[in-house]
């Protein structure tokens, strides 16, 4: 494998001292009080975390498996969504320089439980591939805005056939956090 010379570190130093770094395996936790999920025109706000670890590689880049996000207490009109999922198993932070740069989520998918005028419906989104900008700091910031996703096999019918995602997710693991070589 190529030689990991990204970091996510404590402190905006390139190079980032050994000290400083998340090594592999490190945790990776981000939480957006509001969260906006926009469907058939209507949006609504629920709460959400990004939770992972620090993977093997990268060069550059620091790899990253968010496998365990969750989304939940959300208000929708004539219904709910509970506990969903959020996964995006092969991602990645590149920096971009002042301690700033790009996560991507690669093979994003939302997995949303929801009820609507009673009826329990399961709907599942995906994106191969998106980038959002992230302001290295304490706490590190990922912002999405507006991104777009689609319908997968599986989701119920009444599930619209794409949705839209726009949230400031702010890290708890680590903090600070900035994106250095």
């Amino acid at each position: 494998g190529k030689e990991q010379t990204g970091a996510l570190c404590k402190e905006n130093a390139s190079p980032c001292p050994f000290a400083s770094r998340s090594l592999v395996g490190s945790a990776l936790e981000a939480s957006a009080p509001e969260v906006k999920f926009t469907q058939f025109g209507v949006s609504w706000n629920c709460t959400s975390t990004l939770k992972g670890k620090v993977k093997v590689g990268g060069g550059a880049s620091v790899n990253a498996d968010f496998s365990d996000g969750t989304f939940g207490n959300c208000s929708i009109a004539n219904g709910s969504c509970t506990a969903g999922k959020i996964e995006a198993p092969g991602s990645s932070f590149t920096a971009s320089g002042g301690g700033n740069g790009t996560l991507t989520l690669n093979s994003l998918k939302v997995t949303m439980n929801c009820t609507y005028w009673g009826t329990p419906v399961t709907c599942i989104y995906a994106n191969a591939k998106v980038s959002v900008p992230v302001t290295g700091g304490s706490p590190a910031k990922a912002v999405g805005t507006n991104v777009p996703m689609e319908r997968l096999v599986g989701s119920s019918e009444a599930c619209g056939a794409t949705l839209s995602w726009s949230g400031t997710y702010s890290f708890s693991q680590p903090s600070p956090m900035f994106l250095t070589s």
